[in-house]
């Protein structure tokens, strides 16, 4: 294990010993935090189970448990590559996300930590690229363990993904435009 999968590991611990220390000695029902565990588990067992939905051309109000998929057309610049999938880990890398894995079908990058935040920036997100990179290409974009809902940043982030594979010059590390 990683130093940052043992760490992962005793942070998990070490939530689990606070939550019952605190159910045992705060007086609080356990039927409480029992049904709280179980609407969770429950979620999270949806979460996994659902398909993906295409990117709606819209961006949501409110998405119920959201994971996106959408047809991409790489640019001509990683096509052209000797190496793309190595093109679109380079530019999805410029976003924070990190290729775990690759295997026969797809290229699997995340971002983000579990125990993160409810931010789209902090959360862990996974984005899985389906190989070989073509003419189109698919691109899912998914909640690294569970999302209840979206208001829309995680279509924006999708959204975002999509235009940075497309693009022909990828942004600049500052953020200004490098055409023109």
């Amino acid at each position: 294990m990683t130093r940052s999968g043992n760490t992962s590991v005793a942070l998990a611990a070490g939530a689990c010993f606070a939550v019952w220390a605190f159910v045992t000695y705060g007086g609080i029902d356990p039927r409480f935090w029992a049904t709280v565990f179980a609407g969770v588990a429950v979620v999270a067992y949806f979460y996994t189970r659902k398909a993906a939905t295409d990117l709606p051309g819209k961006r949501p109000r409110l998405a119920w448990m959201p994971k996106y998929r959408c047809r991409c057309e790489p640019s001509a610049s990683v096509l052209s590559s000797p190496d793309p999938a190595r093109a679109l880990v380079l530019r999805l890398g410029e976003l924070g996300f990190v290729c775990e894995r690759q295997t026969p079908l797809a290229l699997h990058f995340s971002r983000g930590h579990a125990q993160g935040d409810f931010s789209v920036e902090l959360a862990k997100l996974d984005v899985t690229v389906s190989l070989p990179i073509e003419s189109s290409t698919e691109l899912l974009v998914e909640a690294g363990w569970v999302a209840a809902f979206d208001t829309g940043d995680l279509w924006q982030l999708t959204t975002e993904l999509k235009a940075l594979v497309e693009s022909d010059s990828p942004p600049a590390p500052d953020g200004s435009d490098q055409s023109g």
